[in-house]
């Protein structure tokens, strides 16, 4: 609920008043001790790359955005690989071309991933990344090829 209602802050307001604020609070949280706070700082991030809130700026910092994102899919939480597995899928539907074009970064780490977590416990990590695989995958046109004999 918490984050609808900022989301629907966040369309209305210009994003060069807005997005400076919650990058800023992404940054804070991203790094916090806190798994939850981590979680939620990669969920928001994933959230607001809406074509109606933040995509622009979020486009503007790709680069490091998507560092961001990698680093999360590997953070010893699941919460927080879950909620990183969920923003780039979100990233993978929203944020194109720039973040499809991060492909030779992305893809190996969600394909290493995934085959991590065949033997995972933890179902709703395996079910995001996967999620994640498959929206990047479906939106990555004809790169695809680079990566089908690892997807298969």
């Amino acid at each position: 609920m918490a984050c609808q209602m900022i989301f629907s802050w966040a369309s209305t307001v210009p994003n060069d008043k807005v997005f400076p604020i919650i990058k800023k609070y992404i940054q804070q949280f991203g790094t916090s001790a806190n798994e939850d706070e981590r979680a939620a700082a990669v969920y928001v991030l994933g959230y607001f790359s809406d074509s109606d809130c933040c995509l622009d700026p979020i486009k503007d910092e790709i680069d490091t955005l998507t560092t961001f994102i990698m680093e999360k899919m590997t953070d010893s939480s699941s919460k927080v690989r879950e909620a990183a597995a969920e923003t780039v899928g979100r990233f993978s539907e929203n944020v194109n071309p720039e973040f499809l074009d991060k492909h030779k970064v992305v893809m190996p780490l969600l394909i290493n991933i995934a085959r991590d977590l065949m033997n995972s416990k933890s179902e709703m990590v395996i079910q995001k990344t996967l999620f994640a695989v498959n929206e990047f995958a479906q939106n990555l046109d004809y790169d695809i090829k680079l990566y089908l004999e690892q997807l298969v």
